[in-house]
């Protein structure tokens, strides 16, 4: 009996060495980026660029950008809606904000929420001119006030609000 238990002990022993050396095999050998034919015919590799750390190979981090996000119009355009939608509902429920910071402390007030930035890492700039008439922008890529680039609000949201 005292044999089969030490058997069985040594076997469930060499079990868990044996598993635990082909994890650390996997994890050691990593993937190679994939190479993939474009419609060109030529061959281009995987849009994920590897770094070598030690003997190990990472996949590089993805590029960081100012605003947190990829920087696009698209993008840009809808938070300058939702934040035009935020003071809007500000201006209806208690005084509208006369300057950007009174905007961004009633915004963090109502919403808990801080003035965010425009995907190029600028703020987001608010404009009053009566409490039924302010606007929110992005200066756009250049990040200059008042140029072809700007983002403002759109006609179509201004109308449903």
């Amino acid at each position: 009996m005292k044999i089969f238990r030490l058997t069985s002990l040594l076997f469930l022993a060499g079990m868990v060495f044996v598993s635990l050396t082909a994890c650390n095999d996997r994890r050691s050998v990593g993937e190679q980026p994939v190479i993939v034919d474009d419609e060109s015919g030529s061959k281009a590799a995987a849009a994920r660029e590897t770094q070598q750390v030690g003997e190990y190979e990472h996949v590089k981090p993805a590029e960081q950008y100012p605003g947190g996000v990829v920087p696009n119009d698209s993008k840009a355009q809808k938070l300058v809606n939702q934040l035009f939608n935020y003071v809007f509902a500000i201006c209806r429920s208690t005084d509208c904000p006369k300057t950007l910071d009174e905007a961004r402390a009633a915004l963090k007030k109502e919403y808990k929420m801080n003035w965010p930035k425009d995907p190029w890492g600028n703020y987001y700039d608010y404009v009053y001119r009566s409490d039924d008439d302010f606007d929110v922008r992005s200066w756009g890529p250049d990040g200059k006030p008042d140029t072809e680039d700007d983002i403002n609000v759109s006609e179509i949201n201004r109308t449903e609000g």
